[in-house]
């Protein structure tokens, strides 16, 4: 009796090692399973970083770029309307001018 007692003592005993070598290969495969997802997310922040920092230099340039664009025009309207009081103060010259002779 005490031999079969003792057989099932060491059986329960290996029962209880392979249980728990189980729970340790769950917790290590929860643990991988964790940093695996914990990766993805760092990954996926510094995509979203990138795309972030990506976005605000074309905002830059987009902000850049208008800004060339306004100078430009402002100094085509500025050239435009010192052509055209150039040209009225040839006008009046000129009508100056034609009235003197007469």
């Amino acid at each position: 009796m005490s031999s079969e007692i003792r057989l099932k003592t060491i059986k329960l005993k290996r029962e209880q090692l392979k249980f728990k070598k189980g729970r340790q290969e769950n917790r290590r495969r929860r643990y991988v399973a964790n940093l695996t997802c914990y990766l993805y997310y760092l990954n996926q922040k510094d995509k979203n970083l990138e795309l972030k920092r990506r976005d605000i230099e074309l905002k830059e340039e987009r902000h850049r770029l208008r800004e060339e664009w306004l100078k430009f025009k402002r100094n085509r309207f500025e050239s435009w309307k010192k052509l055209m009081e150039d040209k009225r103060r040839q006008k009046e010259n000129q009508l100056r001018f034609h009235v003197q002779r007469q």
